[in-house]
């Protein structure tokens, strides 16, 4: 004899899903940019899809990758990223730690490696995009699932940060083409096109993250684990933004080294 179901909550859920149709990927593109509320109502109730989170993140991954060969193809930006890397070994010997003779032949082979550079940076992409989406994915769900007390499963969080990916699309695709009208390989959507471009200034990175289409796309993300992971719409909007801002703060005033 079978035992009676007494989890109505989950019984409500399960048939929420078989009854709502899901959108299609093409709707889910087009309402995460115009009616991401009624996308993610969507999504929560007829299920989180794999293809929620990896097209989005696919596509975006092929736009950075084909923004970094371009930026990697502009002598200006190679010529400022080899010099970074000079003056850092410059400051070894400076220091102590390297002498000068060491520090001119490992010049010397930075000149030479100029297209391997290239060929670094664009496995760095393919591998390293992925990898810090799965960790910030990460972060966002311990601190909901634990911190907010939201709920949420992890492949629903996914699909909700994934298809924020769409917009991450638009503002890439847009900082190619002002690369190209700006002659400025680090032009973004932000303040700092107005200033010459120094990966090593604080002002220029912070000015950079003032971007709106990266605003909107934490709004878009607020919205989504407001609806996805039932919490209030503060905590999503202090999750969100929160994050961000100590990310943008921490990125401005620590330096790479190699990169100022």
């Amino acid at each position: 004899m079978t035992e009676p179901v007494t989890n109505f909550d989950e019984m409500a859920d399960a048939q929420s899903e078989e009854s709502v149709e899901a959108l299609s990927v093409t709707d889910k593109f087009v309402g995460i940019l115009t009616e991401p509320r009624s996308t993610y109502e969507n999504i929560k109730a007829a299920g989180a899809k794999t293809t929620d989170w990896l097209i989005p993140l696919f596509f975006l991954i092929v736009i950075i990758l084909a923004g970094t060969l371009l930026r990697y193809s502009n002598e200006a930006f190679m010529a400022q990223i080899l010099d970074k890397q000079k003056a850092a070994m410059q400051e070894r010997v400076e220091s102590g730690s390297m002498t000068q003779e060491q520090a001119d032949q490992a010049s010397a082979q930075i000149d030479s490696m100029g297209s391997l550079q290239k060929v670094f940076a664009s496995v760095g992409v393919v591998l390293g995009v992925p990898i810090v989406f799965f960790l910030i994915a990460l972060v966002y769900w311990l601190i909901i699932r634990y911190g907010f007390k939201g709920e949420i499963t992890f492949a629903m969080l996914l699909a909700v940060y994934g298809l924020t990916a769409y917009i991450g699309l638009i503002d890439q695709l847009l900082a190619i083409v002002l690369m190209f009208v700006t002659d400025n390989p680090l032009a973004t959507f932000s303040p700092a096109i107005f200033l010459k471009p120094d990966m090593a200034s604080t002002t220029f990175k912070l000015l950079n993250a003032i971007n709106p289409i990266t605003i909107w796309s934490y709004f878009v993300l607020a919205i989504g684990f407001h609806i996805g992971a039932k919490i209030s719409k503060s905590k999503a909007y202090a999750l969100t933004f929160g994050l961000w801002i100590i990310w943008v703060v921490g990125s401005a005033f620590i330096s790479i080294p190699g990169m100022g």
